[in-house]
């Protein structure tokens, strides 16, 4: 027997039985298995290993999420005219009256054009706007050609 090993089995007596996962961690790894075993037992340890693992998951794929990026040109430019025909169906030229939420009436001159709050909000949205829905009405443009 060698100096030693009747300690080491009184102090892990399950030492030679590892079940393939510890023999292969063992094999990979320079480490001796009492060390592996007692790393496995410590809870502390475990959330250790466990958060590390979810780190490692979250790092693996944020090159997936850097290529979904921004949309390109082409189909930012696609969902502007979309939503500028849509605005064009719903909206109203001027001289009009337009009523907004049973508070008020907008007197629209003429020359410019009025976008409710749905397709006004898609327009601006499509422009690279921020819209806040709840103090939003619509959306006054200008029909001229650098309005």
């Amino acid at each position: 027997m060698a100096p030693g090993s009747a300690a080491r089995r009184r102090r892990f007596p399950d030492y030679p039985r590892w079940n393939i996962v510890g023999s292969v961690v063992i094999r990979a790894l320079p480490i001796p298995p009492y060390v592996v075993k007692k790393f496995a037992e410590d809870p502390v340890r475990k959330l250790i290993a466990a958060v590390g693992v979810m780190l490692l998951a979250v790092l693996a794929s944020l090159p997936a999420l850097a290529q979904a990026g921004p949309p390109s040109e082409a189909a930012r430019k696609a969902e502007l005219s979309a939503a500028l025909q849509a605005a064009s169906a719903a909206g109203t030229s001027g001289p009009s009256d337009i009523a907004l939420i049973d508070q008020a009436t907008l007197k629209l001159p003429a020359g410019f054009f009025f976008m409710p709050k749905a397709e006004g909000a898609r327009v601006l949205r499509a422009l690279g706007n921020v819209v806040n829905d709840e103090g939003f009405v619509g959306l006054v443009v200008g029909t001229h050609q650098n309005d």
